[in-house]
């Protein structure tokens, strides 16, 4: 899973036009964002056409406003630079899995 340094998100996930997951976390967050990170780790080795990434919320601050994003953690789904899903908050991998499923099958 690549980790985003400050460069803007729009253009990385433009630059991936098969896929890209991106989860927005902050160095305070802890757990809830840490135990996605083993969760989004099982899904990338599963779904290797799709591009993983993790970004720090602070250093994405327009990403965020364009999405209006105002939680941590947000994963987000995007196919052809085009938002396909997001959700905020921890989930199980049950529930992740069925959420990447829906979007990718949309």
């Amino acid at each position: 899973m690549l980790l985003a340094d400050n460069s803007p998100l729009s253009e990385f996930v433009e630059a991936n036009p098969d896929g890209v997951i991106v989860m927005l976390t902050a160095e305070w967050c802890g757990r809830p964002c840490d135990s996605l990170v083993p969760i989004l780790e099982r899904l990338e080795s599963e779904h290797p056409h799709l591009t993983f990434v993790i970004a720090d919320y602070e250093a994405q601050g327009d990403f965020m406003a364009e999405h209006d994003i105002t939680a941590v953690p947000t994963v987000m789904a995007f196919v052809d630079g085009e938002l396909r899903g997001a959700t905020m908050f921890a989930r199980n991998e049950a529930m992740i899995r069925l959420e990447l499923s829906e979007v990718l099958n949309a």
